[in-house]
């Protein structure tokens, strides 16, 4: 095995395989399909089902035993979801996590993508995958961006901005319940989103983005990178700001 990469894509198209579109992909890989150069450690997944996490565990573990050359290392339940971390039977260093947040209905239609542009890269064949919708992950990333205060969400906000607009629905829900820094949930009101985003990005330097993104991005992409970011923030939140009016 190259790297964990492709561990990651196994892992992805064998879910898809089992789970159809009741497999929800999100987050890092996904933006890594739509060509992000951001290197990710984890699968983050929505599930659609009913059934208990137990029993979903053990499907779980069944499907991933058909990968030989990965291994199960330990499985963790909590309120959130499924949270599972691999790595290489032969490469041990070679390291995954897989979280998959399970939930009974979703709140938008989900859609698919494509995973040949990476899958050529370990000459692998590329599978359609379900995905969340490009709107609603932008909705969702703005939310992440406010609660965990991560260099790494704002940046990941360079690569959706572009491609859709704010599904300004799904930001108001995910506003309706902020839990931010791990406090008790509250209402954020959009001005007050759009306030604090733009806090973030005025406080952006390149001592930060090559601190929290040395180790994720090439050096070639970090040069100049506090200048696109804060840019990026600062056109959401005259988007933000404009559905506030």
């Amino acid at each position: 095995m190259k790297d964990r990469e492709e561990l990651l894509l196994k892992v992805m198209h064998l879910m898809s395989e089992h789970f159809k579109d009741k497999m929800i992909l999100e987050g890092g890989m996904l933006l890594r399909l739509l060509n992000s150069p951001r290197a990710t450690q984890d699968v983050d997944y929505l599930l659609v089902s009913k059934r208990s996490k137990k029993v979903l565990v053990a499907e779980i573990k069944g499907i991933l035993s058909k990968l030989a050359d990965i291994a199960i290392k330990d499985i963790e339940l909590n309120s959130r979801g499924i949270f599972i971390d691999l790595e290489c039977k032969d490469q041990p260093d070679i390291k995954a996590f897989l979280e998959i947040n399970v939930v009974s209905t979703l709140l938008k239609p989900s859609t698919s993508i494509s995973t040949v542009a990476l899958a050529g890269k370990y000459s692998m064949t590329g599978r359609i995958v379900a995905s969340m919708g490009l709107s609603e992950a932008f909705s969702h990333k703005i939310a992440a961006a406010l609660q965990r205060e991560s260099i790494r969400d704002l940046y990941d906000m360079t690569i959706l901005e572009p491609l859709c607009e704010i599904d300004m629905e799904v930001l108001r829900e995910r506003l309706s319940k902020m839990s931010i820094k791990r406090q008790k949930a509250k209402k954020i009101s959009l001005t007050e989103a759009a306030e604090m985003l733009k806090v973030r990005a005025n406080a952006i330097d390149q001592k930060k983005i090559d601190r929290e993104l040395g180790a994720w991005l090439s050096g070639g992409n970090l040069q100049g990178m506090d200048m696109i970011i804060r840019s990026t923030v600062l056109r959401v939140v005259q988007k933000i700001l404009t559905e506030a009016v």
